[in-house]
């Protein structure tokens, strides 16, 4: 009961660690200050050719590649809207 009591106070205590951080980051920004943000990554995640969201999305854009007319927008849209669109574009 002890240790499961210190995992959650450690878990506490990192969540307002970065709660905090992020606060100061947001002060900074309101003061004007170029604050680039953060991203975390885990140390043993393997980030050689991107990250595993980007590798997910490279995997589903060589997936639907080939069927490109598959995903063509009037096919999702009525006529009137397709007509409206072209509309809008061009003008």
């Amino acid at each position: 009961m002890m240790l499961v009591w210190c995992q959650m106070n450690a878990m506490y205590e990192y969540v307002l660690a970065k709660r905090r951080a992020m606060e100061a980051q947001a002060r900074a920004l309101e003061a004007g200050m170029n604050v680039k943000p953060k991203y975390e990554y885990d140390s043993d995640e393997d980030t050689e050719g991107g990250t595993w969201e980007h590798k997910r999305r490279m995997m589903e854009m060589e997936a639907t590649r080939g069927n490109l007319s598959e995903f063509f927008i009037p096919r999702f849209l009525l006529c009137f809207h397709v007509v409206q669109f072209v509309f809008v574009v061009c003008a």
